[in-house]
């Protein structure tokens, strides 16, 4: 009976222990299982993250290029605004002095008119008709001798006047 007992017993936990077995076995099976999708997932982020590092990378050369080549051209447009700035100017002051030569000259010239105007109308009496198609050369003065003061041609250009 002893026996038996003993017997009964130690099938009892052998019958355990083999149900503790498959029972481990299972829950292996099921690590494994997890191990293997973890696995998977690890994996195909990995390469993932690879080609989002490459693109990134190919994305930062291009954006380097890009800005490089908008700073040079924001340089370059920069230095085309000073020079048209500096040629505007440069154009104005031109103009301004061309006028300022014409209204002298244009006084020298009427001073001249006036002159000799003066010494024909004293050596031979005015023999000019009234409705004369000649432009009265003292019609540009205020007084004789002296230049009508006049706006230039170009208003709105003087020296230092930015025209962008």
């Amino acid at each position: 009976e002893k026996r038996l007992k003993m017997f009964a017993t130690v099938n009892s936990k052998y019958q355990k222990i083999q149900m503790e077995q498959q029972k481990l076995i299972f829950i292996r099976q099921e690590l494994a299982k997890l191990d293997n999708s973890l696995a998977r997932n690890i994996d195909v982020l990995r390469r993932e993250i690879e080609k989002i590092g490459r693109e990134t990378e190919e994305a930062q050369k291009n954006f380097d290029k890009a800005e490089k080549e908008y700073l040079q051209t924001r340089k370059i447009l920069a230095q085309k605004k000073q020079k048209k700035a500096l040629l505007t100017g440069h154009l104005d002051y031109i103009i301004l002095m061309n006028e300022r030569e014409k209204a002298n000259r244009l006084s020298e010239l009427e001073s001249q008119l006036d002159v000799s105007a003066d010494l024909d109308e004293n050596e031979v009496p005015n023999t000019r008709p009234a409705s004369s198609s000649c432009p009265n050369p003292t019609s540009t003065s205020t007084s004789r001798g002296s230049p009508k003061a006049e706006k230039p041609a170009f208003e709105g250009f003087s020296e230092g006047n930015d025209q962008n």
